[in-house]
This record gives C-alpha cells, sequence and structure tokens, in this order.
C-alpha cells in the first residue's frame, strides 16, 4: 500500500463532521464573490454578504483572501463584519518540510456569535427552550480590544504521523498539543490542553480513525473522556455519500441529546444540483438545495430546519419549517 500521511487529531472525523455542517445557512443573503488570478505573487479573493438574520436583523460582512502560489505558499485571510466582528489568519506553509505555521488574532463585541452558521444536526437547543437572545450593539475600539483573542499554532505532517502546538488567548491564556500515528489507513491519536498560569490541565482526549476509499470511520473521546462521538462517512456511488454519527455527553443540559444518532445524506441530482438532508434522533431535521444556474452564473441555496416533535410539545406542525434561509452567491465560486 502507498505511504499513508494520518491527519491531524482536529481531523478526526471531519468528512463526517462537514457533511453534517457545510452548506445549512440559515440567514438570507445575498453573496458577491470575485476572484483575481492574474497577479501571480498573489491570487486575491474578495467576498462581500450582506444577511438578514432571524435574532441579528440585517448586517454586513466581508472577506478578503491573499494566497500566494510561490515555492514557500502563504495565505493572508481578513474579515469583518459590521455587527462587531474582525478577524485575521496568516497561514505559512512550507516554513521547513513539512510545517505549517499559522497565527489568528480576531475580536467580537457582540458576545453572541452573531451571523454564524447553525450548527451539527441536533445541536440546536431551541427544542429545549433554551433561547439566547441576540446583542448587536455597535463595536467600539475599546470592546474590540477587551474582546480581543489571538492564537499562534504550528502543525507537522509526514508519513506514519502528524502533530501540533499551539498557544491560545481567549480571555485566559493555555496552551494545546496533540499527536497522531497512523498505518494503512489506520490513525491513533490524543491531545492534551493546559493553564499554563494555573498549572493544570484543562481537557484531553484520544481518538480513532480508519480511512478506506469507501468508508470512514472514527471514535473520538473528548472533554476528559466523558464525552463519545462515533461516525461513518460512506460514498455510495459517485453522485450518493451518507454519513452517520453516534454521540454520548452527560453534560448535555438537553436529556434528549445526551445520547443522539444523526444521519445524513448528500446527493448530486444533476451536474448543476445538489441535495442534503439530515435528521437527528432528538427530532432536528434539515434539508439543503443548491442549484447553479447558467445565464447569470447564479448560486442559488435554500436550507430549511424543522423540529419533527413540535406538535408533541405543543408546537407548530412539524411539516412547518422551523427556521429556513435563501443565499444568492454570484461571481466566482
Amino acid at each position: 500500500m502507498a505511504s499513508y500521511i494520518p491527519p491531524q487529531f482536529c481531523d478526526i472525523g471531519k468528512k463526517a463532521s462537514d457533511l453534517f455542517k457545510k452548506k445549512y445557512n440559515f440567514n438570507n443573503s445575498l453573496i458577491v464573490k470575485h476572484r483575481n488570478k492574474k497577479n501571480k505573487d498573489c491570487a486575491l479573493t474578495i467576498e462581500t454578504k450582506g444577511n438578514v438574520g432571524a435574532c441579528c436583523g440585517v448586517y454586513g460582512e466581508a472577506k478578503v483572501t491573499c494566497e500566494s502560489s510561490k515555492v514557500k505558499k502563504h495565505k493572508l485571510e481578513i474579515e469583518g463584519s459590521t455587527c462587531g466582528k474582525l478577524n485575521g489568519t496568516l497561514e505559512v506553509e512550507e516554513l521547513a518540510p513539512n510545517l505549517v505555521l499559522k497565527l489568528k488574532a480576531g475580536c467580537d463585541s457582540t458576545g453572541s456569535g452573531c451571523g454564524t452558521q447553525a450548527p451539527a444536526c441536533g445541536a440546536d437547543k431551541k427544542a429545549c427552550g433554551d433561547k439566547k437572545a441576540c446583542d448587536t450593539s455597535a463595536c467600539s475600539v475599546s470592546q474590540c480590544l477587551a474582546n480581543l483573542d489571538g492564537s499562534v499554532s504550528t502543525s507537522y505532517r509526514r508519513e506514519g504521523f502528524a502533530g501540533s502546538v499551539g498557544v491560545t488567548h481567549k480571555k485566559k491564556l493555555g496552551v494545546c498539543a496533540s499527536a497522531v500515528v497512523g498505518h494503512n489507513g489506520l490513525s491513533a491519536g490524543g491531545y492534551v490542553g493546559a493553564d499554563p498560569v494555573a498549572a493544570t490541565i484543562g481537557c484531553y482526549g484520544v481518538g480513532v480513525q480508519y480511512d478506506h476509499a469507501d468508508i470512514v470511520l472514527a471514535l473520538k473521546s473528548d472533554n476528559k473522556l466523558r464525552s463519545h462521538n462515533f461516525s461513518a462517512y460512506h460514498p455510495v456511488n459517485k453522485d450518493t455519500t451518507v454519513a452517520f454519527n453516534f454521540s454520548y455527553n452527560p453534560d448535555e443540559k438537553c436529556a434528549s441529546k445526551q445520547r443522539q444518532l444523526c444521519a445524513g445524506v448528500e446527493y448530486a441530482a444533476a451536474i448543476d444540483t445538489t441535495i442534503k438532508a439530515k435528521a437527528s434522533s432528538s427530532g432536528c431535521a434539515s434539508l439543503n438545495v443548491e442549484h447553479r444556474l447558467g445565464n447569470p452564473n447564479v448560486l442559488l441555496g435554500f436550507s430549511a430546519g424543522f423540529n419533527l416533535l413540535a406538535s408533541k410539545n405543543g408546537g407548530s406542525c412539524p411539516s412547518s419549517p422551523d427556521k429556513f434561509g435563501v443565499q444568492l452567491t454570484f461571481g466566482d465560486f
């Protein structure tokens, strides 16, 4: 078998996780993307977005990305929003052979994560009555500095080994390190996070993944080995992919989600049309449809979320969307 390079610990189970998370956007958005690839030193991408959120009202976002195609590849990304978010990321590849350096800094004065996408299948606590109000107050310089976060991390990958070390500051200082070893598609590893000021271990976890052309199986134990997550990702054919996820977290506030099974599918109905759907044992279900138009060049996206147990809990009809969003993307997508 060809040489095998294992994933970083944070990427164990990522294929199934992406199928459950990506593209499910419950904001109404108008997006314009422009890519300038003429500059050989820096491929520039500019993305602007106007959103109408369920709780955050009308707000705008902008993201500028510069990617170098030289021997020492680098990527600079800056994004911000009118509701008080500003983030910057610098990623340098091949700083040394197989070594990647990543610097991140940002602030969020909203205190509510305004405009973030919906969580993974079944993670919405709305069914349990946990409704958090959005604070969309304007961002001042002092507020931004008070909520400034940052991180510095390095990651290394080669045949049979992947590892990373990082230092973060989010209200307090933290250090995290991970290591994964792998052979013939089988990977196993763990991570540990510590508070260097208090000299205490804050978190640790272990994980294992089997990666084959037809299936990817992953098992992770996190939160000091208190919570567990098993996922399976299976490309049925070139048009259809399915994924399953079972999670156990005794610290989950919502009792129905302490043990939860999720199933998801992605289906390419046509060259220009993709359909995604997911459902969980806690009664949450979501649907996403994407369709590319030829003239004009537009990507149309539609997402809807349903609470299948709404009628039992005295809510609306389960066939009525609990939340929905429409996205129009123009330009280079």
